[in-house]
């Protein structure tokens, strides 16, 4: 099964800014909708293409952005496997 990533735009709506993922579009077709969207919508709406990304997460807080960006890595090594544990940032 191939993974899909999620192309992630940011739109500028007079100072309303939001971020819209739009799931499997190419790199090509990414560019492509960002293109379009500023030849036709064009201003006071702004639309800026951040990237593709394998995962889009939400996190309610400190606490649990740094669960999320920080849970342990699990490295392979031949039979072994090997658990990094995360450090503790900022107290949290």
């Amino acid at each position: 099964m191939r993974h899909e990533k999620s192309a992630v735009f940011r739109i500028n709506d007079g100072g309303v800014v939001r971020l819209i993922c739009v799931r499997g579009l190419t790199f090509r077709r990414s560019i492509q909708l960002e293109k379009a969207f500023k030849e036709r919508v064009g201003r006071p709406v702004s639309v800026t293409f951040l990237g593709r990304f394998d995962s889009i997460e939400t996190a309610s807080g400190i606490g649990e952005f740094l669960d999320l960006a920080l849970e342990p890595e699990v490295i392979s090594e031949s039979a072994e496997t090997v658990v990094v544990p995360s450090c503790n940032l900022l107290g949290y």
